[in-house]
Parts: C-alpha cells; sequence; structure tokens
C-alpha cells in the first residue's frame, strides 16, 4: 500500500484516462478490456464491473472519478434506463456511452434524455467505440 492510500483503494497511473466498463459477460468485457487498452493513444486503463452493485462497490475504492463509463444496459440486478439512471445518480458529470446488444430509436432517446451522451450497439469495428470515447474526451 501506497503512503495516503485508503485499505482497498485501487491506485491508478497517471498517464491513461480510467474507463470504468459495466458488462455483465466476461468474454466481451474481457475483449472490450483489451481493445482499450491496446490503443496507442491515449491508451485506456480499463476496471470491469459485472453487476451495477459491484460498480458502485469499485466506485467506493477509487481514489479519483473515472474520466469515462461504458455501460451494457442489461446487467444481472439492473437493465434498461434503470441503468443509466443509476449510473448518473453517482457520477453526474462523468461521460457515459451505453453499449449495448440492442435498443430501438424510442429507447435511444430516452437513454440520451437520462444523461448517455452516445448510444453504440456491440458488435461494431473496435475503431467507432474507440473514436466515440475519444471525442468524449476531448469535451
Amino acid at each position: 500500500m501506497l503512503p495516503g492510500q485508503k485499505n482497498n483503494e485501487v491506485t491508478m497511473p497517471q498517464h491513461k484516462p480510467l474507463l470504468v466498463l459495466l458488462e455483465d459477460d466476461p468474454d466481451e468485457a474481457h475483449l472490450l478490456q483489451w481493445q482499450l487498452q491496446q490503443h496507442p493513444e491515449p491508451g485506456f486503463q480499463v476496471l470491469v464491473a459485472e453487476t451495477l452493485a459491484a460498480f458502485f462497490q469499485l466506485l467506493k475504492n477509487l481514489p479519483e472519478q473515472p474520466a469515462l463509463l461504458l455501460v451494457d444496459l442489461n446487467l444481472p440486478d439492473s437493465s434498461g434506463l434503470n441503468t443509466v439512471t443509476a449510473c448518473r445518480s453517482c457520477l453526474p458529470d462523468v461521460p457515459l456511452v451505453v453499449h449495448s446488444g440492442w435498443f430501438d430509436v424510442a429507447e435511444q432517446k430516452d437513454l440520451l434524455a437520462a444523461g448517455a451522451q452516445a448510444c453504440l450497439t456491440k458488435g461494431q469495428p473496435p475503431a467507432v467505440l474507440i473514436n466515440q470515447l475519444l471525442k468524449l474526451l476531448e469535451r
């Protein structure tokens, strides 16, 4: 443990933006984590939570708030708009991108109104996701 570090606090290198990935599919989470960490500039530090409860616990142990949230809508303990609303309730100013298997136009409008900055469908080329995340970092 580093001096001044709290018990169970996660320490992060300062040079890469921290992205918290909320994804319950371990294969999808592993693939996304690898793709985001391998991106040359700026690259990302990625922490994964598989449930909303794990997400809240992870946030308690971070020394600083994340730069970005990448959120799957359908989790074991939350789904749809409730997932975005819950994330927004504790991190209202952190850019949030919904990354889900499917959503319709009406749901997308509701998600954006609830505070998501973008809604992307899973299965798109990694460059699409990474470009969207980089745009949000520039804001």
